[in-house]
């Protein structure tokens, strides 16, 4: 089943859908190395007292879609920034690479690495495609 789901995951996105956000996974290659997209539109704006609810939920879908198939991770999201500290702060050592994606960078800032390949602060360069395919950039 594993593999089966990541194949189905390298070609089309994994949506799912609660009542405060949709969430969507797909694994892309770039510089020849597997990357899991997680991509999150919030439905409303997210609250410091369900913190805690809302890490849980996305880290259990990327343990559950993702790291099956890969350990290097780009989270798309608009979300507060202590929303990103605690994500990374659940995930960061189940993860080689953890990256944000930045619209303004057009790729994703690697913010956790325990890997040579990349350093905090590279910018993965994606696939104009994959831009085109995120929540946070409206072509």
């Amino acid at each position: 089943m594993s593999s089966t789901l990541g194949e189905v995951l390298k070609k089309t996105w994994l949506t799912l859908e609660s009542a405060v956000a949709t969430f969507r996974a797909r694994i892309v290659n770039i510089d020849n190395y597997d990357w899991g997209i997680v991509d999150i539109n919030w439905k409303q704006p997210i609250e410091p007292q369900s913190l805690k609810e809302y890490v849980e939920f996305v880290a259990k879908t990327v343990v559950a879609f993702v790291l099956p198939h890969t350990t290097r991770l780009i989270i798309s999201s608009r979300a507060p920034i202590w929303f990103y500290c605690a994500f990374t702060h659940s995930l960061a050592h189940e993860l080689d690479v953890l990256a944000t994606y930045d619209p303004k960078v057009q790729g994703a800032v690697v913010v956790v690495s325990h890997v040579r390949d990349y350093a905090v602060g590279n910018v993965v360069e994606l696939p104009p495609e994959l831009l085109a395919e995120i929540t946070q950039v409206k072509v």
